[in-house]
């Protein structure tokens, strides 16, 4: 009798073990719930789309953008994983509406497949994708976009509002030679390197000499550098002389800070009023450079004037970038739909 009733008890203690992991693996493979776009921050031909999040590792995202509301024309997918930060990137067209959507993908342990329903709202218009008026930039504003990889396009956009993440590294970095720095161990974008080489060339021609200071910054250089303004300068003034880390160019391989002996090897706009410094304004769209942040423009770049401060766009670029006195911010405003530099 005893052993039937031990016998009894294991098959009941079995069956609702087993029960319970069929409960539970019906619970993990149930539909997901209906996902809420949250917000959507507009930037240059591209869009940051955010959403409500499910916990799990087997969790994926699946968007969609479109131009019409059907998603049918040119529609544009991403299956986005838990690690991403809900953001979505890809070239859009300035002033173009768009409709946007997205949903929940739970795969389980067979690998089958459960797909949540679209986002509450059906689709959401985009309205603008343009870059937003930099009226005044004061401070460190939240990030409108982030972009993690390099592409290689020479008009990436680095500021206050557009940054990349702390382990942000560029495509075909090389090492410049001592003979055009002031320090060593330096890098930048190989594609930038070799135009700044036949800049330096034709100016040494005209017996003028400058030298490289800064380069290539790792986002944990950017941050001393920031915090050693802060301490010295304080808050207000390092806002408009230094970039937040994650938000320099420095970061994308492209931009560059050049010295000359004759104003004392010294980071300042003495250097506009140098022969070496008058021949970079004058010449230096010839290469592909531009005074990245000219005098009078901080309400739209955010930056103090630097005439020391050059990055590489490209000669078709940079030349009507320098010719009519814009910004990078405004040159990028005012491209037709889906160029690229």
């Amino acid at each position: 009798m005893k052993r039937i009733t031990v016998i009894v008890l294991i098959f009941i203690m079995v069956f609702s073990l087993s029960a319970a992991s069929v409960s539970a693996a019906s619970k993990n493979t149930e539909k997901p719930e209906r996902q809420e776009i949250t917000s959507i921050l507009p930037g240059n031909h591209k869009l940051s789309l955010m959403w409500n999040k499910v916990e799990g590792d087997n969790v994926k995202y699946e968007v969609k953008i479109a131009a019409d509301k059907h998603f049918t024309e040119d529609a544009k997918t991403f299956i986005l994983d838990g690690s991403d930060n809900d953001i979505t990137r890809t070239k859009l067209t300035n002033g173009q509406k768009y409709y946007a959507k997205v949903r929940t993908i739970v795969t389980d342990e067979n690998g089958k497949k459960f797909y949540g329903s679209w986002s509450y709202r059906k689709s959401r218009v985009i309205k603008d994708t343009s870059i937003y008026s930099n009226t005044s930039i004061r401070g460190v504003p939240e990030l409108r976009y982030m972009t993690y990889e390099d592409n290689d396009d020479l008009l990436m956009l680095i500021n206050k509002y557009y940054g990349v993440p702390s382990d942000y590294y560029p495509n075909d970095m090389v090492s410049i030679a001592s003979k055009y720095m002031t320090y060593s161990n330096a890098k930048m974008k190989e594609v930038a390197y070799k135009a700044f080489k036949k800049m330096y060339k034709a100016a040494a021609e005209k017996g003028l000499n400058f030298k490289i200071c800064s380069a290539y910054r790792t986002y944990s250089t950017q941050r001393s550098l920031f915090n050693n303004y802060i301490n010295s300068r304080g808050y207000k003034t390092a806002f408009v002389l230094s970039a937040y880390p994650g938000r320099s160019e420095h970061h994308s391989g492209l931009a560059i800070d050049l010295l000359t002996g004759r104003n004392g090897w010294s980071l300042t706009n003495s250097f506009a009023n140098t022969k070496e410094g008058k021949w970079i304004k004058k010449h230096c769209a010839e290469y592909g450079f531009i005074i990245r942040y000219p005098d009078g423009k901080t309400d739209i770049t955010g930056y103090g004037y630097e005439s020391w401060h050059l990055r590489y766009v490209g000669k078709t670029a940079a030349k009507e970038i320098m010719s009519e006195g814009l910004t990078l911010e405004e040159y990028l405003d005012k491209l037709p739909p889906g160029y690229k530099g």
